[in-house]
């Protein structure tokens, strides 16, 4: 069972600044820019925190430009394979970062060390490998030990990429470069079928997985201004210099979210819609999550709902069988909880208490606890989504309280 994740959102009216008659340069927009950057960061600084017991990030990595290595992909993603000769890092990390860490490249931030580096090395794709475990013991929170015979679903999460890329995993091309694409997106990728069988002996530390990632980087080519090959990825302001690799990478956390015998289902990616009144008095709320699972058979799957700042609520849908995502949408026009009186604002310090109110989200299936589990953290201007496993045997409306199993940890906490 995974536990609840402890979620906050701030309730804030949407107002812009009116422009001044005077034009501004691009320079001075960027100085208010800047001005502007500790409200909006407080606005934006609101994450999950957390973890869910069906959650692994994977670490361990090791990169190598791929023109440098001979084996196909097959090969380079298989548990074994040698890679001790390449650049061995920990965390989420450029190539330029890795390098770093591992000692190619030192003092790159002094003096003009980063002219230095060859930028042509990073016109070729490069390989990010990592093998791991997903027995008992890869974690005191994970779930039981995962094998061909016993996983009912295996999620790969990639957070961030940069920018093209092949995924692999044991051996098999997952994804091609056409379908792994974009800086900024999220790839959800059930692997279940591609796991290699995991010893079930808690003693062992051996790894028994492989995923390994051929990216490229992204075309960003400034000159001509009027070019339309330019990829939407990381850039740079004119005057700040620019990385010699295009800051191409796992630029972001990798993880596996697991059910050893029960449904797999996923609370993710919420958001918090305010409209509050113009005298302040009422806030309703539109508060959505996505909803993804992977069900051996079509069921009803309930939503629940608890927050500090409005009364338990839940929904229940139908949810067919195999991997599935919805949008769940929860309105004030169909739940009277998301109309608030005399709402609780957030105001910058200057002007009052900046209040946040927690929330947290999460499933169950057929009055049953289901194996849920969170999607990473990350910043979001309202909240994000916590899971944990729960019954109910309530249906689509509302309600001033739900019924959960006592299995699973579900309250949230204020901050």
């Amino acid at each position: 069972s995974g536990r609840a994740e402890q979620c906050c959102f701030s309730l804030a009216r949407e107002e812009f600044i009116a422009p001044t008659q005077t034009p501004m340069c691009f320079y001075h927009r960027v100085a208010a820019l800047f001005a502007l950057a500790p409200l909006l960061l407080l606005l934006l600084s609101v994450h999950a925190e957390g973890v869910s017991g069906a959650k692994q990030v994977i670490s361990g990595w090791s990169t190598q430009n791929a023109d440098l290595v001979q084996e196909a992909g097959r090969v380079v993603s298989s548990v074994g394979y040698d890679d001790s000769l390449w650049c061995a890092y920990e965390g989420e990390a450029t190539v330029m970062a890795a390098l770093v860490q591992c000692g190619v490249y030192t003092d790159v931030l002094e003096d003009l060390h980063l002219l230095q580096v060859n930028p042509r090395q990073f016109l070729d794709p490069w390989w990010f490998r990592a093998e791991f475990s997903l027995n008992a013991s890869s974690s005191a929170a994970a779930s039981p030990a995962l094998s061909s015979s016993s996983a009912a679903s295996a999620l790969l999460h990639l957070d961030g990429i940069n920018y093209r890329g092949e995924l692999w995993v044991n051996g098999h091309m997952v994804m091609d470069s056409s379908k792994l694409v974009g800086t900024f997106r999220y790839f959800d990728v059930l692997i279940s079928d591609y796991l290699n069988n995991a010893t079930t002996s808690s003693s062992s530390d051996a790894a028994n997985q492989c995923i390994a990632l051929k990216l490229w980087a992204p075309n960003d080519q400034w000159h001509p201004s009027t070019n339309n090959s330019t990829d939407l990825a990381i850039s740079f302001l004119d005057w700040a210099p620019q990385p010699p690799d295009y800051n191409m990478g796992v630029w972001r956390s990798v993880s596996v979210h697991s059910s050893p015998s029960r449904p797999l289902l996923l609370v993710r990616y919420p958001l918090v819609d305010t409209l509050v009144s113009p005298n302040l008095s009422q806030a309703n709320l539109t508060v959505g999550v996505n909803l993804w699972s992977s069900l051996s058979a079509a069921c009803e799957v309930t939503v629940f709902l608890n927050s500090s700042a409005f009364p338990p609520i839940h929904k229940t849908l139908h949810v067919p069988a195999g991997e599935h995502q919805t949008d769940v949408l929860f309105s004030s026009h169909d739940f009277a909880q998301l109309q608030l009186s005399s709402p609780v604002l957030w105001w910058p310090f200057q002007m009052g208490q900046p209040s946040l109110h927690s929330l947290s989200a999460y499933a169950a299936v057929n009055d049953s606890p289901a194996d849920t589990s969170a999607a990473s953290s990350h910043p979001t201007t309202a909240l994000h989504s916590s899971a944990s496993s729960s019954s109910s045997s309530s249906s689509s409306s509302s309600s001033s309280s739900s019924s959960s199993s006592s299995s699973s940890s579900s309250s949230s906490s204020s901050s």
